[in-house]
């Protein structure tokens, strides 16, 4: 501009030349001033965000010096960011850290891709940390790296909740391989997880055997509507499922009952459902003979609550009271009872319950019973208390003593009978003895006296 202003009224043509030049210098000054300024700004902004990263940031040149330490990794080291800069790591870290450090640096040169690691290191201080660290090249237009970037993430936390984690799955999965019942995990369609006591459940080698079939192999084909329902209840509630009775089928085919229990599981990929199976085999065998057992006793046998309703009745009180089981079950033991105890008899019952003096409970009690015609008969009841989960029940064992009663009768009068005739062939004896005295003497009379006697005939 000087120039410009210096120039004659008619500049030449080289004047106006240079001053053309001189402009676009001062134009190529000036633009870059701005690009610097707006370099510096960004620079600016770059190392703002990166202090305020809560990961560890760092850049190194080709030899390992570092060039830029964020924050977060001042902070994680306990060194400055201001301290890294222009040093390596063998400069400022424990020699096992820096070994560590200057392999993966080694490892980034030699393929130029980016690489991450797990590292256990020993800070300054003694600390001990786990750090996950990716590192990668910053190339060139040639190809060839101008720096090498690295990002580091302290997850000596998460590290320790995981291996608690582990510890937690291990011991729960300890836990379930040996309880004694079985347990299994599906998603709806296939089983995810089973312990041994399901594969002896299944009649399976081992619990892999079992992985990735459908559950409604497992489940009898009885069931596949229940279970269907089951699941999707508890998909949509979250909730468990209340238990049920139902059957599985075992590889070789043969139903097997078991007792069924299920709830939501977390930790799968998708809803997953845990079921446990109790064999209710042995319980049904049991129940079969019981029923067998009870079929083919002639006296009838009943079972009833606190209540004193009746819960169970064998073929035999059918045939003794003429009612149904159907008719039996769910109705007051007072059905079976003629006045006055079927009036009293709750009472007796709850001041037994209340005090433990009994006035039916015990063994060999006579007393009559009534039929479902009204008709009464005498019986022998043996009362005996049992509980269930918990509940207080009461078995009655009661015997038809019709006959025996009939038996005692004709005993009684055959007893009457042979008083009567012991008497009568005392009496015979008695009188026979004294006829024999009298004939005794009337021979002898007869002996005195002349035949035309008119006492003779008599005699």
């Amino acid at each position: 501009f000087a120039v410009y202003h210096h120039v004659p009224t008619a500049p030449d043509p080289a004047a106006l030349a240079a001053v053309e030049r001189a402009a676009n210098l001062v134009a190529v000054v000036l633009e870059r001033d701005e690009v610097r300024q707006a370099l510096r700004e960004s620079e600016d902004r770059f190392r703002s965000i990166l202090d305020h990263s809560p990961t560890a940031v760092f850049l190194k040149d080709p030899d390992g010096r570092y060039l830029f330490v964020n924050r977060r990794t001042g902070d994680l080291f306990g060194i400055p960011p201001a301290d890294w800069v222009g040093r390596t790591a063998r400069e400022l870290l424990p020699a096992a850290v820096a070994d560590q450090f200057e392999a993966n640096d080694r490892a980034v040169r030699a393929d130029l891709r980016p690489r991450e690691v797990e590292e256990r290191a020993t800070l300054p201080g003694g600390r001990e940390v786990t750090v996950l660290s990716t590192q990668f090249p910053l190339l060139a237009a040639d190809g060839r790296p101008y720096a090498f970037c690295g990002i580091s993430s302290d997850i000596t936390d998460r590290k320790r909740a995981e291996v608690a984690l582990r510890a937690s799955e291990e011991r729960y999965r300890r836990l379930v391989d040996v309880l004694p019942e079985a347990v299994f995990v599906h998603d709806g369609a296939r089983v995810l997880f089973c312990n041994p006591a399901f594969a002896r459940l299944m009649g399976a080698g081992a619990p892999a055997d079992l992985i990735g079939r459908s559950p409604f192999e497992i489940a009898h084909p009885d069931y596949h509507a229940v279970v269907r329902d089951r699941v999707a209840a508890m998909a949509a509630s979250g909730e468990w499922a209340a238990g049920i009775e139902m059957r599985v089928t075992r590889l070789d085919g043969r139903p097997v009952p078991v007792y069924s229990v299920s709830a939501p599981t977390p930790g799968y990929e998708t809803a997953a459902f845990v079921v446990a199976l109790s064999d209710l085999t042995a319980r049904e065998r049991a129940s079969g003979l019981l029923r067998t057992v009870l079929g083919s006793v002639t006296d009838a046998i009943l079972t009833i609550d606190a209540a004193g309703t009746i819960r169970t009745a064998n073929p035999a009180s059918e045939r003794l009271f003429g009612y149904t089981q159907a008719e039996l079950i769910g109705r007051n033991v007072q059905l079976l009872m003629p006045e006055p105890h079927r009036a009293a008899h709750d009472s007796y019952l709850a001041n037994y319950l209340r005090t433990g003096v009994a006035r039916v409970i015990g063994t060999g009690r006579q007393l009559d019973a009534r039929r479902k015609d009204g008709t009464t008969f005498p019986i022998e009841l043996t009362v005996t208390e049992f509980a269930v989960d918990g509940e207080r029940r009461f078995t009655g064992v009661v015997r038809d003593i019709t006959a025996r009663r009939r038996l005692e009768d004709q005993y009684r009068q055959a007893q009457k009978m042979e008083a009567v005739g012991r008497l009568a062939g005392g009496v015979a004896h008695d009188f026979n003895n004294l006829l024999t005295v009298i004939n005794g003497y009337a021979d002898l009379l007869l002996f005195q006296l002349p035949p035309d006697a008119p006492e003779r005939p008599p005699l």
